[in-house]
């Protein structure tokens, strides 16, 4: 996921992006960042939220795990992690179009009895996130899935990321479905 992140900041900068990056971040750092890249937005600009590393569901919302997080039950889970449609709704507090992209899907990383359908087992990957207009959310996989990590440099859907973002010619939407042909193509089905 650090790597993830590392070649998405050099991809955002060379595409004339101000960015703001971190890795390994504490609950209280991701925070921090969020509000300082709010404060910073202006409504003509185009804000844009990359996750890559652990999340998940509970109840019907996502959470982003920090490295600090814990907890044994669900309430403790989600006080010490970020829920994300707070980081969605610092974005749109300020900025007129949102783009958040979350390569998150990945195995609930706490080792919990399956007390709720909501923590591993049964339920997995990341509930869908209803936002407002001007904003667009891409998952690295579809609702219910477990994103791969893949096995070169970068997970599946960063590397497709990668390789998309950059062909300027074409808009996002034309972007993410590329993405996706080839996240489905490189899972083998697995991952969409």
């Amino acid at each position: 996921a650090a790597r993830d992140a590392k070649y998405m900041s050099q991809t955002l900068l060379s595409l004339g992006f101000r960015v703001t990056s971190g890795t390994d971040l504490t609950r209280a750092e991701i925070l921090t960042l969020v509000q300082q890249v709010q404060k910073s937005l202006k409504p003509d600009d185009v804000a844009l939220f990359y996750f890559a590393g652990h999340a998940i569901q509970l109840g019907s919302e996502n959470f982003l795990i920090p490295v600090d997080a814990y907890g044994t039950d669900e309430a403790t889970i989600q006080q010490s992690s970020v829920k994300l449609q707070t980081v969605l709704a610092e974005m749109e507090s300020r900025a007129d179009r949102n783009i958040v992209i979350l390569d998150a899907c990945r195995n609930n990383p706490f080792d919990l009895p399956e007390i709720s359908r909501s923590i591993g087992g049964a339920t997995r990957g990341l509930a869908k996130i209803d936002a407002g207009v001007g904003s667009f959310i891409a998952f690295s996989t579809q609702p219910g899935n477990v994103a791969l990590d893949g096995s070169g440099r970068n997970s599946p859907f960063t590397e497709a990321l990668l390789r998309h973002l950059p062909t300027q010619s074409d808009d996002l939407h034309e972007v993410m479905r590329k993405v996706r042909r080839d996240v489905v193509r490189q899972t083998n089905g697995a991952q969409v």
